[in-house]
């Protein structure tokens, strides 16, 4: 894409293709990408991603579309090795530079590829792509009240979720995180409610038994007296 739209310039100063150089490249593939997406077709986006703000570009303009970023590491003896045995090869030099542009941040799900085979490399994505397993939710404004079972490290993809059960089956299962921007700012722990449950009115509420999630609750008591369901902050009648 930067060299069939002639971005792929080497600023002298930065020592690399600049920023606002890729930014033009998700400007052309943007739409091409939205087109395939409104007719629920995959799309993978792969390269050698020097600068962060590129991707945060590509994550803001597809908002709203589902999607998945890994980071695939090597070392860099790997590497060498790697494109010494491909076809068209870039040279030692090319991939020494190229490893350490890449090399200064990591984004999304980190997948190690050291000792690992294509076809394994690609098992692990499809692992980690099915295990986000989001089993409940409810939405009221910017609120959500989500539960989620999974098994890997908190990161991008996992942002503005408040909880994750580590053990679906245990009484004490959750840890409740509040985060900004990635970095989780408080936290405590969730303890299952043993008394005799509430009923929310509002029918469309997670904890309504058509859902079948069993939630046991009791309302929460505000300053004026009134109760409000904790889970979709209805107010009681």
């Amino acid at each position: 894409m930067l060299e069939k739209e002639g971005l792929d310039k080497i600023d002298e100063k930065q020592g690399s293709i600049p920023v606002n150089n890729f930014i033009k490249a998700n400007e052309k593939l943007i739409p091409k990408t939205k087109k395939f997406l409104s007719l629920n077709k995959s799309i993978i986006i792969e390269g050698n991603f020097y600068h962060k703000e590129q991707l945060d570009n590509l994550i803001k303009e597809l908002k709203g579309s589902k999607n998945h970023i890994f980071t695939l590491k090597a070392s860099l003896k790997t590497c060498i090795k790697r494109d010494a045995e491909r076809k068209k090869s870039y040279g030692k030099k090319n991939v020494e530079e190229v490893y350490t542009l890449v090399s200064k941040f990591d984004y999304g799900i980190v997948v190690d590829t050291e000792s690992k085979t294509e076809k394994e490399v690609i098992e692990d994505i499809k692992k980690y792509i099915n295990e986000f397993a989001c089993l409940s939710s409810n939405v009221k404004e910017k609120k959500d009240v989500i539960k989620i079972h999974t098994n890997s490290e908190w990161n991008y993809a996992l942002d503005n979720l408040v909880a994750i059960f580590s053990d679906p089956k245990a009484r004490k299962s959750c840890r409740v995180s509040e985060f900004d921007k990635g970095k989780r700012i408080k936290k405590w722990t969730f303890k299952e409610y043993d008394g005799n449950s509430d009923s929310c009115i509002n029918e469309k509420c997670i904890t309504h038994p058509e859902y079948g999630e069993g939630i046991k609750f009791e309302m929460y008591k505000k300053e004026d007296g009134k109760l409000e369901c904790p889970y979709c902050h209805t107010l009681q009648k």
